[in-house]
């Protein structure tokens, strides 16, 4: 009887964003690298699928509807069952202010729009370590 190696389960991602962050994480080919991506539109709805359900890493778009990106940071960081999420929050270009309010909020990574393919790949393996 041989030992099989254990099949590594999928990266599971939620996005919390607009189209730019999800044509992102498409042109990355994540989805076809094992892992499985999970979009809510808005910072509510992104909060009920992180009580409903498991995530590796999440990437918050810093200008979400309903809960801002900020917002939402603060609120995963401040529920015990979540807080040790990895989070990647996503900046307008050249908005030094934001990224470091990101930084300051609890977020591990601050990206710039429009992402770029490559760099975006490179942050989410080293969340994650895969």
């Amino acid at each position: 009887m041989t030992d099989q190696p254990k099949e590594k389960p999928p990266l599971s991602i939620l996005v919390a964003g607009g189209r730019d962050v999800v044509g992102a994480l498409d042109q990355s080919g994540l989805p076809t690298a094992g892992a499985d991506v999970f979009v809510a539109g808005d910072g509510s709805g992104a909060m009920c699928e992180l009580l409903a359900n498991a995530y590796d890493v999440i990437i918050i778009d810093h200008s979400l509807e309903r809960i801002d990106g900020l917002r939402l940071v603060a609120l995963i960081r401040s529920t015990p069952a979540l807080s040790t999420l990895p989070v990647l929050i996503v900046v307008e270009e050249d908005d030094e202010l934001s990224r470091l309010e990101g930084l300051r909020s609890g977020t591990d990574m601050a990206l710039e729009k429009p992402l770029e393919v490559y760099a975006f790949a490179a942050s989410l393996s080293e969340l994650t370590g895969d």
